[in-house]
């Protein structure tokens, strides 16, 4: 018993002390809304895709500009990995996320830090409902005039609940249209309660906002709806932007799955645009290969939430403005240098490890004595001083594996009867 004591004061005094020295306070949203816009593919909004997207006849289809997304983090290549599964992934990292659905959500980890969660949801989005406090479900598709649904939980503020309410008598004449115009009704009314909420709501909160009308437009009038209905976003979603700003929220812009008009494995049904805005979030276009996994654990990094997503396979995207960066293996005589562009930016003594914490992203040189090592953090980083490697945390990709194959096969049969219903529409228009 004395060796087993023995052994563990010593494995315990043997542990590296960190010492944290602050070069940068990072900003943190004072909560999050998540807009996502279903059907919407990135083939058709992002300027990067020129020819993505196709017709029957193989001809190229047009875009739908949206220039409220021209700010903040634009990650060019975001993909599906189960088509028709979206909100799920969206909310749990999950590519097999259920119904209901297993496993922990970022609205769980929200709670856990006191944050209210709020929904405006189509009415087939009931498990998503029964994971929010308080959420409005409405009519999508050819259902437009039934009556939204309001459902809180008890104890919520008063007028958060006479609001959902005003917005609830106020959808039916947004949609009192029909065709095209029933479709851009239906999104303006989600995108103007959102704001609503937006500059309301006590802090921190979680908004997410379900937008069908896109998808509808597509399924339902064909192509040249559908890039109507996106591009009629454009300025309600910049209403959207300007208040997220002025309350200091992340905005992530997001859909559930893209679209086709042709080959329903075409790039432009798997690649939706992921746009972050708010507080920290770097203005910069991320490229490389990501996944619909990948945002909801940058959503909780970004949030603070030091929770765990329980099913996730997602990895945090590196959309911030600052990033730490842990050094080993110096000496507490050592005097450990921080410069960039030529230029002090920390020196610090007396410890044998370090976590310089809010550094930006870039590229620095980190010198011990007569050593000096380069560094480029382009995420969390850490630079092992005992061997001079620098290892920057970054995702294994592609998160791709064989069930994701055999999932999105067997879901993109289920699919085929609405595909199948586009090419009637564009033929017979």
């Amino acid at each position: 018993m004395r060796l087993l004591i023995l052994l563990l004061f010593l494995l315990l005094g043997s542990a590296q002390s960190l010492t944290e020295v602050l070069v940068g306070q990072p900003d943190r949203p004072q909560g999050a809304v998540v807009l996502v816009i279903d059907g919407m593919s990135s083939s058709y909004v992002y300027p990067e895709y020129d020819d993505d997207a196709r017709a029957l006849d193989g001809g190229v289809l047009g875009k739908a500009a949206l220039f409220s997304l021209a700010g903040g983090a634009r990650v060019l290549d975001v993909r599906v990995p189960v088509p028709g599964a979206g909100h799920g992934v969206l909310v749990t990292g999950c590519p097999w996320a259920g119904d209901p659905l297993e496993g922990t959500t970022v609205f769980d980890l929200a709670r856990e830090k006191n944050f209210t969660c709020v929904a405006l949801l189509q009415k087939g989005s009931l498990p998503l409902a029964l994971e929010q406090d308080a959420f409005l479900l409405f009519g999508e598709g050819v259902a437009l005039e039934t009556e939204p649904v309001v459902g809180t939980r008890a104890g919520l503020s008063p007028d958060l609940v006479s609001r959902l309410q005003g917005w609830r008598d106020q959808f039916p004449a947004y949609v009192a249209g029909r065709g095209i115009d029933g479709c851009i009704g239906s999104n303006t009314w989600g995108l103007d309660a959102a704001v609503d909420l937006v500059r309301t709501l006590d802090p921190p909160f979680v908004l997410l906002v379900d937008l069908g009308g896109v998808e509808d437009a597509g399924r339902l009038l064909g192509p040249e709806a559908y890039l109507e209905a996106i591009a009629s976003l454009d300025e309600p979603l910049g209403r959207l932007v300007r208040a997220c700003k002025g309350q200091d929220l992340l905005l992530l812009v997001t859909a559930n799955g893209g679209m086709t008009f042709s080959d329903p494995g075409r790039m432009e049904s798997l690649r939706i645009p992921a746009v972050f805005m708010g507080p920290g979030v770097d203005d910069l276009l991320l490229t490389g290969a990501w996944s619909q996994t990948d945002l909801a654990p940058t959503v909780v990094e970004m949030l603070g939430l030091d929770g765990n997503l329980s099913r996730s396979e997602g990895a945090v995207m590196p959309v911030w403005k600052r990033y730490d960066l842990e050094v080993r293996g110096t000496e507490p005589a050592d005097v450990v240098r921080v410069c960039r562009d030529g230029g002090l930016v920390a020196e610090v003594a007396g410890d044998s490890g370090y976590i310089f914490k809010g550094m930006d992203r870039g590229a620095y040189t980190v010198g011990v004595g007569r050593r000096s090592v380069p560094v480029c953090l382009n995420g969390d980083g850490l630079l092992d001083l005992a061997t001079t490697g620098v290892v920057v945390a970054w995702p294994a990709l592609p998160h791709v594996e064989g069930r994701t194959v055999l999932g999105a096969f067997l879901i993109l049969m289920i699919n085929l009867a609405g595909v199948a219903m586009i090419v009637r529409i564009v033929r017979g228009g």
